[in-house]
């Protein structure tokens, strides 16, 4: 139960960004996650997330926090001003 001090809030802001097609599997257990955490963001925001912006947001955010992933991609961009963690959402 939630009490008054304690304020849900969803973790991955959803962005509109050009979208492209992506066909993967996952396990049953990630999908069963995936609806869980839509029905959060719903029930906690009052707005439906779609399965597309939810997963891409999940998984831009996982990209973005990964210190050695972001430092590869510099490095192997030549540390290019232009390139940050940013590009990666």
């Amino acid at each position: 139960m939630v009490t008054s001090k304690e304020k849900l809030k969803p973790k991955f802001l959803v962005t509109a960004n050009k979208q492209v097609k992506l066909s993967i599997q996952i396990s049953q257990k990630v999908s069963d996650l995936i609806d869980d955490y839509r029905a959060f963001h719903k029930e906690v925001s009052g707005e439906e997330v779609t399965l597309d912006a939810l997963v891409s947001a999940v998984i831009s955010s996982a990209l973005s926090s990964d210190k050695s992933f972001i430092k590869w991609k510099r490095d192997k961009a030549g540390n290019n001003e232009q390139d940050t963690d940013s590009d990666i959402s």
